[in-house]
C-alpha cells in the first residue's frame, strides 16, 4: 500500500466530498431551498465531515488525526439524522433519501475503519517503544517503572545507573 501524502488521497475524504456534493444538490431543490435553517444545518454538517478529515490529517499527529476523525464521524451521524428530518417533512423523496443515506453510511464506515486502523497503529507504536518514569524511593535510591507517561522532568532525577553505582 502506498503512503498517503495528501488528504485528497484518503478514501474517507473522497467519500465525504461526494456526500457533500449530493447534500448541496438536494438542498438547492424547491422546498428544501426555502427552509434555510435545515438546508444550512445539513450543509454545514456535511462540510464538517470532509473538513475535519483534512484538518486532522494535516496536523501530523496520529492522536490528533484520530480525534478529528471522531468529530468527522459525529458530523456524519448529524447528516444522517437531518436526512430523516428532510424526508419526514417531504423535502426529499424515498429514492433520493435512500441514495444520499447510502452515501452518508459509506462515508461513516470509511471514517470508522480509518479511525480503527489508527488505533491499531498507535497501540503498536506504544508497545514497541515503552516509556519509563523514574520515581524517588528515598533520598539516594531511584527505581524505574514502566509507564505510559511520555515525559517527566528528567533534570531533577539522576540516572538509574548513577544511583546504582553509588550504592554498590
Amino acid at each position: 500500500m502506498d503512503r498517503i501524502e495528501r488528504f485528497e488521497d484518503i478514501r474517507a475524504w473522497q467519500a465525504a466530498r461526494e456526500l457533500n456534493r449530493r447534500i448541496y444538490e438536494i438542498t438547492r431543490r424547491n422546498d428544501f431551498a426555502r427552509d434555510r435553517g435545515l438546508a444550512i444545518q445539513i450543509q454545514r454538517a456535511s462540510v464538517s465531515i470532509m473538513s475535519n478529515i483534512a484538518e486532522g490529517f494535516e496536523r501530523g499527529s496520529l492522536t490528533e488525526f484520530r480525534q478529528y476523525l471522531s468529530i468527522s464521524k459525529g458530523s456524519c451521524a448529524e447528516v444522517r439524522s437531518l436526512l430523516y428530518a428532510a424526508k419526514d417533512v417531504g423535502y426529499i423523496d424515498q429514492p433520493t433519501f435512500d441514495t444520499v443515506m447510502a452515501s452518508a453510511q459509506a462515508a461513516g464506515r470509511l471514517i470508522g475503519a480509518l479511525r480503527k486502523s489508527i488505533d491499531v497503529k498507535v497501540r503498536s507504536i506504544n508497545e514497541e517503544v515503552p516509556s519509563y518514569r523514574i520515581e524517588p524511593l528515598g533520598p539516594e535510591l531511584l527505581t524505574v517503572r514502566e509507564s505510559r507517561i511520555q515525559s517527566e522532568d528528567s533534570a531533577t532525577w539522576r540516572y538509574l545507573d548513577e544511583a546504582d553505582d553509588q550504592h554498590e
